[in-house]
């Protein structure tokens, strides 16, 4: 009897590991270096978005815009704006500009990036800042376009929010376009009382310039078991996990559309 208990103790503990071990490791991985002139930003890169362009933009094909995170800081959080001149894979990022610094009060967030008939969009959200204060909101999202990589239109709101205490229903916004209409897909997040997901809303408008975005439903996210780990203990110069189950927590994500099938990435709000 109690050799049949052992084995199977054995077999889940076996299992266990097989369902849990994180070893989703990365390999030949590229260490990127991303080099902001202002000290301030400590060359920090969080939330970047990158998009490839078919038939280039000022001349390159590859564009990022991103948000620096620095010490957890807010304040830092601001859209600047990247290309590279690489052909295939993009690992060499060049400096373009900080398209919204600091506000006065509030922060920024969530940069996005979208390319259209010329016109290269930056889209992100602001938080409490002097624009929300002037039409009422907690926070909006909104959207600048530029020509020449330098100069760019006065920004555009998409999306607002009056009140974010409980839950934030336009967080992370990418925008994709999809047989000519224009869709906003946001991470609908409950803040109290528990933190948690509880979907991706989705947006809608026929166009940009014009631009009236409605709800048009919000969309469930799986509880998805991914792998995490306890511990990690280094051993004979290995890596060695106690592993742990962790359900995904959607947080931010990016979308990608290749031949009419969405894709999409995730992370959760502390995870990977």
């Amino acid at each position: 009897m109690t050799i049949i208990i052992l084995s199977l103790l054995l077999f889940f503990f076996i299992l266990y590991i097989l369902l849990f071990y994180p070893c989703q490791k990365i390999k030949n991985r590229i260490h990127i270096v991303i080099k902001i002139p202002e000290d301030k930003y400590h060359d920090d890169c969080l939330h970047p978005c990158v998009r490839y362009i078919p038939d280039g933009f000022q001349g390159y094909n590859w564009w990022m815009v991103q948000s620096p995170y620095y010490n957890r800081d807010v304040k830092l959080e601001n859209p600047i704006l990247f290309f590279s001149k690489d052909k295939n894979q993009p690992i060499n990022w060049e400096f373009q500009c900080v398209v919204n610094d600091t506000p006065a009060f509030g922060h920024n967030s969530d940069p996005n990036l979208f390319f259209e008939n010329g016109k290269l969009w930056v889209i992100w959200r602001e938080c409490y800042t002097p624009l929300c204060k002037k039409i009422g909101v907690d926070m909006v999202t909104v959207g600048v376009f530029t020509l020449d990589g330098n100069t760019f239109c006065e920004p555009k709101i998409f999306l607002s929010q009056k009140e974010a205490k409980s839950c934030d229903t336009q967080q992370c916004p990418i925008l994709i376009k999809i047989e000519n209409k224009y869709f906003f897909y946001t991470v609908n997040y409950q803040y109290k009382p528990v933190r948690k997901n509880i979907g991706v809303a989705i947006w809608e408008s026929d166009s940009l310039v014009e631009s009236n975005f409605i709800f048009r439903k919000n969309c469930i996210i799986p509880d998805i078991y991914i792998c995490d780990k306890f511990k990690q203990l280094y051993i004979w110069r290995k890596i060695l996990f106690l592993p742990k189950p962790l359900k995904h927590d959607l947080w931010h994500f990016d979308l990608f559309l290749i031949k009419d099938k969405l894709y999409m990435v995730s992370v959760a709000e502390w995870g990977r």
